[in-house]
């Protein structure tokens, strides 16, 4: 027996984007240079960007789950509300690495691990775009660590 096999297409980012003009508690969006930025840069809000990236994934699954799209500028840090100006696709040589650290910096930072799924999305342009599927978790609540990174006990 196979098992099945999901796909989905830009046409379903594109709905995404043209459908909803802010993020919901479902659906979030991260512009491409957010994927790619250097991982220990303390954003604003004092975080790194590896802990964001837990944060990201442990909110959903404490919650009802959700979906993260990267290569998707949010409409509130976006210089452009049109679907094609928020549209940034990832740079598809890099992918494989990027998704690698993605799920490294969330099983660092994020106790207990929260399950989730990474998948690209092929872009007409050539990029890529990387859905996260995030499902409520039955280990909630998680939690993100403030230190670098988690130490049990």
């Amino acid at each position: 027996m196979s098992s099945p096999t999901y796909s989905l297409a830009e046409a379903s980012v594109r709905s995404w984007v043209k459908g909803l003009s802010e993020e919901s508690g479902l659906l979030e969006f991260k512009a491409a240079a957010a994927f790619g930025a250097n991982r220990r840069d303390r954003k604003p809000n004092g975080w790194t960007q590896m802990q964001e990236r837990a944060k990201d994934v442990a909110a959903f699954a404490n919650s009802r789950g959700g979906l993260i799209v990267l290569g998707v500028n949010d409409v509130a840090a976006s210089s452009s509300d049109s679907e094609e100006g928020r549209l940034q696709p990832l740079d598809p040589d890099r992918i494989d690495a990027a998704i690698e650290q993605y799920r490294k910096d969330v099983s660092a930072y994020a106790q207990p691990i929260p399950l989730f799924g990474l998948f690209t999305v092929p872009a007409a342009n050539g990029g890529l775009y990387v859905v996260v599927v995030v499902p409520p978790s039955a280990q909630a609540p998680h939690r993100v660590c403030p230190r670098d990174p988690c130490v049990s006990g």
